[in-house]
């Protein structure tokens, strides 16, 4: 064998074992120590432990915290929970904290942008940085970072308060997972899943200063509980799907009702306000002899169940909020807080009087075939934002009776032995005398 056909032998050798050490190296390797992709980047939080957190606090710098969520016990036998602190303590929906915080934990440095603290502002929101605060249960300190503008390659963070501030970039964390308002934290539908489609009846009990009306629906083939009602029109097609059993009994215009059900499933709650208030805060907010008040039977079968059940999820509205157009303080009954929820086109069906549910009686000759309010408009809203019913689009003076002695304006017949308007096709004239014009002529001619 030639000499270079052994330096070649030699070099394939040490080749070989190259490798095979190598391959070694990779699949005994110890855990971690080789990373790949953005695993391989510095955290933003080095040794952050989201599992010993007990406190969160968001806010805007230099201003108290908007959001405070505290995890806590809200009974001795109940497990923990997170809550909103800074809102009466309203339970916050599973989940967003935890995505908070796992956020944190995988958040990595892609990148220095400054230290120089003249600049800072630049990375900020427009409204200014959003602070967030992480605390365990002795109230030390696990995080504090300002979340900034969010741009395609990341959002800027600062960080490093207690020692060398700086701004970083970072893909894992953007402002949309530290919300500064309440929605953002909590299931925001006042009756939760509840769907229009499992009402099997509705009542409505509306107050005004000198009277009270409550509506029952009922839908047909479903037996009503503790109502004693007249049976319902036959209906052949089975076209008909809704019952009034109160006021009178009398056969509704369906759509209207399922609006209503759509009305009170879709409530949203705009803030939480008081929490198991005292009589004189349930006066303040008009709770003590609510306006308005709503009961929603659901029937509803929870999976595995044998049949399913109904239950009945109440409504209490109660005073505008001063200041605040259109919001309404509401409780939802056999629960501690009480809420604002938006008033207005959002209670619509609610407000109306048993007569505008009904179909309109037949129009009479020479009346309008669909006069106003016909469709189901609201009355005058509490609120005193809404048009009466009735009166929407109705042009004064029109539909009118004329008065005794007045002539019948136009479009309206005169009354028996009223004279009519000069210009009606019966109407014998006297011819012009002569030199004066006659009727129609201009002056002058």
């Amino acid at each position: 064998m030639s000499v270079e056909a052994k330096r070649l032998e030699r070099r394939s050798v040490v080749f070989f074992v190259a490798a095979a050490a190598l391959l070694l190296v990779l699949i005994f390797r110890p855990e971690g120590t080789v990373r790949i992709g953005k695993q391989s980047l510095p955290s933003a939080f080095p040794g952050f432990d989201g599992s010993a957190a007990r406190q969160v606090e968001i806010g805007r710098a230099g201003a108290t915290p908007a959001i405070v969520l505290e995890w806590t016990r809200a009974g001795e036998d109940q497990p923990p929970q997170w809550v909103l602190k800074s809102h009466h303590r309203y339970p916050v929906r599973e989940g967003a904290v935890r995505a908070l915080l796992d956020a944190i934990a995988d958040a990595r440095d892609h990148g220095f942008v400054t230290q120089r603290k003249e600049t800072f502002d630049g990375y900020a929101e427009a409204e200014g940085w959003r602070e967030v605060v992480v605390l365990d249960g002795n109230a030390r300190e696990l995080a504090r970072f300002g979340l900034g503008r969010s741009e395609v390659s990341g959002t800027y963070l600062r960080v490093g308060a207690a020692g060398e501030p700086r701004v970083i970039r970072c893909e894992q964390l953007r402002p949309a997972q530290a919300p500064l308002d309440l929605p953002g934290w909590i299931s925001s539908t006042l009756f939760g899943d509840a769907t229009a489609r499992e009402a099997v009846r509705i009542d409505v009990r509306r107050r005004e200063e000198d009277k009270e009306e409550t509506l029952v629906f009922v839908r047909r083939g479903e037996a009503p509980a503790d109502v004693e009602m007249a049976a319902p029109e036959a209906d052949p097609e089975g076209q008909k799907t809704w019952w009034m059993a109160e006021p009178e009994p009398a056969d509704p215009r369906a759509h209207l009702v399922d609006d209503l059900a759509r009305e009170f499933t879709g409530l949203l709650i705009e803030d939480v306000v008081a929490r198991a208030p005292t009589p004189e805060e349930e006066a303040r907010f008009g709770l003590d002899t609510p306006r308005l008040e709503a009961t929603f039977f659901q029937k509803k079968q929870a999976p595995g169940a044998a049949a399913a059940e109904v239950t009945k999820l109440r409504l209490a509205v109660g005073a505008p909020v001063e200041g605040e157009s259109g919001m309404r303080y509401a409780r939802r009954v056999g629960l501690p807080w009480v809420f604002k929820i938006r008033g207005g086109s959002a209670l619509l069906r609610m407000q109306q009087a048993a007569s505008e549910f009904l179909e309109p009686p037949p129009a009479k000759d020479g009346e309008p075939k669909h006069p106003a309010g016909d469709g189901g408009d609201a009355p005058g809203s509490p609120d005193g934002g809404d048009a009466p019913a009735g009166g929407a689009g109705k042009p004064d003076g029109e539909g009118e009776p004329a008065k005794d002695g007045e002539p019948a304006k136009d479009g309206e017949p005169a009354k028996e032995g009223e004279p009519e308007e000069e210009g009606e096709p019966d109407e014998e004239r006297e011819p012009a005398k002569e030199g004066e014009p006659g009727e129609g002529d201009p002056p002058g001619r």
